[in-house]
């Protein structure tokens, strides 16, 4: 149900791409231009009220981060990410 969808390989082009359009949804991996991808999120997300989908091999990570997030712990297969999108969403 996404309209757009945007690459970002740094923290400068994920900030340059929210701000082009405000995303519905932001999803990160753990690390982005050597650094944290979870503050450019956090930031961005608190800036305009995102939701951020967080897909990392450490869940204990995203803790140290937000304690009220919410979580799906993986392994989890493709075509179950519409779960995980729903949770992030606060769907469910």
């Amino acid at each position: 149900g996404f309209e757009t969808f945007d690459h970002a390989w740094t923290q400068e082009q994920a900030i340059a791409a929210a701000s082009h359009h405000i995303p519905g949804l932001i999803v990160v991996g753990d690390y982005v231009d050597g650094s944290a991808s979870i503050d450019v999120a956090k930031r961005l997300a608190t800036e305009r009220e995102i939701p951020v989908l967080m897909l990392t091999t450490d869940p204990h990570r995203l803790e140290r981060y937000s304690r009220e997030a919410s979580q799906v712990t993986g392994p989890f297969l493709l075509n179950e990410i519409n779960a995980a999108v729903d949770c992030a969403l606060g769907k469910s």
